[in-house]
């Protein structure tokens, strides 16, 4: 097992660089995203829920974590998630991004480096995990080596929440039930691996990646510890 840098795990109130990933506790778990600069302006880009897809300006502080990237490869993430900014914010509404939810990650599911077009393959849609993983991918950046990576019993019920989301909508937020063929497809894919929003974040510690079960599962553990430990409010 390598060694995990914590030093690249920052706070709320420490400067983002050019490129970090973002890691927040949410209502059952916790959410993840890239946080990313463009002309020297922060940005946000994540997804938030079925076809809700987010990429503004970051007006909010969250713990991060900066991943030990080279100069190149950190050109190259933030590249594409210009690219996918653009797009998402053309003019052309058949450009906007209406990114479907879904658990099972697929290895072939990619933006087109031209143009930013997101192809699914033989993919249902993407978590908020996926969609980090997938931008780093689309870029032959791999963060996770998912050999080996375990089914949890913890992860079951996740998705089994997150499924009765989709289901039946989150009135709360005013958000409507997914279209229940999707839902219906979504459902035939579980049991399924999950990596975990924490899980993700955690690639930034090490200096190998892509980073397997064995170190993400505890780096993910350490790193929902600190978010106990020192809320983004305090």
């Amino acid at each position: 097992m390598t060694t995990m840098d914590v030093e690249r795990f920052h706070s709320p109130h420490d400067a983002v660089p050019v490129l970090a990933l973002f890691i927040m506790p949410t209502n059952g778990g916790t959410h993840t995203g890239i946080l990313h600069r463009i002309k020297g302006d922060l940005f946000i880009q994540d997804m938030q829920w079925h076809e809700r897809f987010r990429s503004v300006p970051c007006r909010e502080r969250y713990h991060f974590v900066v991943p030990a990237l080279e100069e190149e490869e950190i050109n190259d993430v933030t590249g594409m998630c210009r690219l996918i900014h653009g797009r998402h914010n053309s003019i052309d509404p058949t450009q906007k991004y209406r990114i479907p939810y879904a658990f099972r990650y697929r290895n072939n599911v990619r933006f087109n480096v031209q143009t930013a077009e997101l192809m699914l393959g033989d993919g249902l849609g993407l978590t908020c995990s996926t969609f980090v993983l997938t931008v780093f991918e689309s870029v032959n950046i791999p963060l996770v080596d998912f050999n080996g990576w375990q089914v949890r019993p913890d992860d079951n019920r996740r998705h089994d929440s997150l499924l009765g989301q989709m289901k039946n909508g989150i009135p709360s937020a005013k958000i409507p039930p997914a279209h229940p063929d999707h839902v219906a497809r979504v459902q035939a894919e579980l049991p399924c691996i999950r990596v975990r929003p924490e899980e993700v974040a955690a690639t930034g510690l090490f200096d190998d990646l892509p980073a397997g079960f064995t170190e993400l599962e505890p780096a993910g553990q350490w790193i929902l510890e600190r978010l106990a430990e020192h809320p983004a409010s305090s």
